[in-house]
């Protein structure tokens, strides 16, 4: 079959690997290169440095055994992750680096963002956003956030409509710190105010703090 998956993230890539030895996949994403939750920032700091933030998902959970945690001990063994522990991992060196030896040899489509589906008789036809007809497919795959694929099935399969308004997503506030030479910390996570921040995570002059949830919805609009 021909397959299109809608979204380049962990979700959608785990879908298109296990899909494409037998059929044609295509992968949407709206942004420059694959990712989703696991995203990483690159910054250069006036001195020439290069600064990698890693301000996505800080990690993943993969169970104990089935056919997603042996895909990502091959990403292990690839050196594109590493285990955290049993069943939790993360990229290596960065977390886009997951995402990135994910998608090798798959057919992506970036900077398209789909807007519409509908069925025709050549199957199931996809619209972008600029009225762009992006083909026809056996098959699609929406592995968008909620809000996103409620836009997309509320007129194409609206039964999915109740299912997906259920979910509901927590805010999370995240700083991108770049810290001067002379103050930057060891390696490792430091002491965090519970109220305010949940984690920390980075090394040398690169790091990322995330709010907690309950913080972040009281300051979501400040």
């Amino acid at each position: 079959m021909r397959v299109a998956i809608i979204g380049g993230g962990v979700s959608g890539l785990a879908c298109a690997r296990a899909l494409a030895s037998e059929n044609e996949v295509v992968v949407f994403d709206k942004g420059r290169g694959f990712g989703g939750r696991l995203s990483t920032r690159r910054v250069q700091t006036s001195s020439g440095n290069d600064l990698a933030f890693n301000h996505g998902a800080p990690k993943i959970e993969t169970g104990v055994a089935g056919a997603f945690h042996e895909m990502i001990t091959g990403a292990v063994q690839c050196d594109a992750a590493r285990w955290l522990g049993d069943s939790t991992a993360a990229g290596t060196p960065t977390m886009n680096a997951l995402v990135a030896w994910m998608g090798r040899g798959l057919d992506p489509r970036f900077g398209v963002r789909v807007a519409r589906l509908e069925r025709d008789a050549q199957g199931e036809r996809l619209w972008d956003d600029a009225g762009t007809d992006l083909g026809t497919f056996d098959r699609v795959v929406v592995t968008a956030p909620a809000p996103q694929a409620s836009e997309l099935v509320k007129d194409r399969a609206p039964e999915l409509l109740a299912s997906l308004e259920r979910i509901a997503y927590a805010p999370a506030w995240v700083s991108l710190v770049t810290l001067p030479p002379s103050s930057a910390p060891a390696d490792g996570p430091f002491e965090c105010d519970g109220d305010v921040l949940s984690t920390n995570t980075g090394s040398g002059r690169a790091w990322v703090l995330r709010a907690t949830a309950g913080w972040s919805a009281a300051h979501l609009e400040d």
